[in-house]
């Protein structure tokens, strides 16, 4: 599976604002489908972006997904062990 990931750089000081406007571009441009969200659940700025984004993302029919969630969507097998990237 072509794995794409979307990198929030929140491990890199972005903004709560940087990480809202990422993630929102990404929506908007259609790049963000069925991509993993590269975020850390230890900084400030993402849970709050986060605490902007779930309702918004929601409101637009947005799902958020974990990454098994994600391969059973697409048909695809993940397998305990596997290494995924952006190799096919």
């Amino acid at each position: 599976m072509f794995i794409q990931r979307c990198d929030t750089a929140d491990w890199n000081n972005a903004s709560k604002d940087q990480i809202v406007n990422k993630i929102m571009s990404g929506m908007q441009d259609g790049s963000l489908r069925n991509q993993v969200v590269l975020m850390h659940e230890t900084y400030q700025t993402t849970a709050a972006a986060m605490e902007e984004l779930l309702p918004y993302m929601k409101s637009q029919g947005w799902q958020v997904v974990s990454v098994s969630e994600l391969f059973k969507a697409n048909n695809k097998q993940l397998n305990a062990g596997g290494t995924y990237n952006n190799a096919r």
